[in-house]
């Protein structure tokens, strides 16, 4: 008896959990971070790349996630062009820049600065408001110590 209490018991909590496993409906998906990431914001300033558009001579782990989920294609949002340029719109969600820092460098130019991540997030709050509800967000950046 307990081990057909112990089956039970293990087949429903694997059915309660596979319906966490569905992919949830969100509004949108969002992309900060760094050269892991970028798919064409840099290219966007600075034409510098060896390939297409990124770092990579592929895509971006993110664009393949945001194929995975539904979200193809991923765009990079040219927020650096956006924030030169007044009346530039937004064109993208993805807003990873390769050389971004976590933290910006009080040492640094302001022009080192304006691609790391607290200038991606806010470029964010200018552009796309500050309305977090049903949205998914990635935030992956390498912590480089140069």
């Amino acid at each position: 008896m307990k081990l057909l209490s112990l089956k039970a018991l293990s087949l429903s909590l694997f059915l309660s959990n596979s319906a966490f496993a569905d992919t949830p409906n969100y509004s949108n998906f969002y992309v900060f971070g760094d050269s892991l990431s970028d798919n064409g914001n840099l290219k966007q300033v600075q034409n510098i790349f060896p390939y297409e558009n990124s770092f990579t001579n592929g895509r971006v782990a993110v664009e393949y996630l945001a194929d995975d989920i539904g979200y193809n294609p991923l765009l990079p949002s040219g927020y650096l062009v956006a924030l030169a340029v007044e009346g530039i719109p937004i064109a993208g969600t993805n807003y990873a820049v390769g050389g971004a820092r976590a933290l910006d460098n009080p040492e640094a130019t302001s022009q080192e600065n304006a691609i790391n991540l607290s200038t991606q997030i806010n470029a964010f709050l200018k552009f796309e408001g500050s309305s977090f509800d049903l949205l998914l967000y990635i935030l992956w950046a390498w912590a480089a110590m140069t």
